[in-house]
């Protein structure tokens, strides 16, 4: 319950009064907003407030029918939620666990550092102290170090991975690993880092339920530790049309470029690849898809390089 409170406070402290207003307001979960700034959740014999500080004080919080609620009203259909969800346990570090003790085999998501180190060259200098979120057993901060790159926190919740990454990079003082949940990094200041990079862990978040709610605490989270002028590097399967307003929100504060580009095994002629790297998907003013955008292959991967502007 705890680390619900400080997550959704988080979100909520980030969040402008309008757009927080809409989030109480979501049809979802049956808040009930009181007068003044003070919101009672009601969910049968408990409740939850919320007060002027916008910080959250839970009491005996129901857990498993909160739960019950969430999977009533928000689907985790793919089309709904924009990816392809193989399992529904992926926000559980225990899942993952349970994962990474079966052996030393590297998870690489979606792309190497080498597919998509042209846009990562362009937007994050060598000398930047970068973030990156869901770290796993990757070896695309390892590629970084070798390619210049001076300091990478990488986090991740679970605490096998993280001990053996740790071991396996201990005398690698470029890299440095931790434990945490990227929906409460409270461990670090706000503005600590230059960048953060994400290659799927939104995705994995979408894919549990509740996982709107979750992404927004997220986004908070990595707008809050980003500094003004810092990059927020999304690398996604999902549907473009359900990430973007995950993304373009007021309060986090981003100017955001969209790329997509092809898989690796994708047949294509390299001045065509090439291309896709170079030229973004043309967006609106305030951020929202021009009118002449067509998704023409949903099987490619997506890019959103996320600036956050001086707030």
């Amino acid at each position: 319950m705890r680390a619900f409170s400080r997550s959704i406070s988080l979100m909520l402290k980030a969040l402008a009064p309008l757009e927080r207003n809409s989030f109480l307001h979501s049809p979802s979960i049956p808040w009930t907003l009181l007068q003044g700034n003070t919101v009672y959740i009601s969910l049968r014999a408990s409740i939850c407030s919320l007060s002027s500080q916008y910080l959250l004080h839970g009491h005996a919080w129901p857990t498993r029918h909160f739960r019950r609620q969430l999977s009533r009203s928000v689907s985790l259909e793919p089309e709904v939620h924009g990816v392809d969800c193989e399992h529904q346990d992926y926000g559980d570090p225990s899942f993952w666990d349970r994962t990474y003790a079966k052996g030393p085999e590297t998870l690489e998501w979606y792309q190497s550092y080498s597919d998509i180190a042209p846009l990562l060259r362009r937007y994050v200098p060598t000398t930047c102290r970068v973030l990156m979120i869901g770290c796993g057993n990757a070896e695309i901060s390892e590629d970084m170090v070798k390619n210049g790159y001076n300091e990478i926190v990488n986090i991740d919740n679970s605490a096998v991975v993280i001990k053996g990454m740790q071991e396996k990079y201990q005398h690698v003082p470029q890299l440095r690993y931790e434990v945490m949940d990227v929906l409460d990094m409270s461990h670090f200041g706000d503005g600590s880092f230059d960048s953060v990079i994400d290659k799927g862990t939104l995705d994995a978040i979408m894919c549990v339920v509740g996982g709107p709610y979750n992404a927004g605490l997220m986004m908070a989270e990595v707008s809050r530790v980003l500094r003004p002028g810092g990059i927020y590097i999304l690398i996604t399967t999902g549907n473009p049309e359900s990430r973007l307003p995950l993304l373009n929100v007021k309060a986090f504060g981003w100017h955001i470029t969209f790329y997509i580009i092809p898989q690796p095994d994708t047949e294509m002629d390299q001045e065509e690849r090439a291309r896709a790297y170079k030229e973004p998907v043309q967006l609106n003013a305030d951020g929202t898809y021009a009118d002449s955008f067509v998704l023409e292959n949903p099987d490619s991967l997506f890019v959103f390089v996320c600036r956050k502007t001086s707030m």
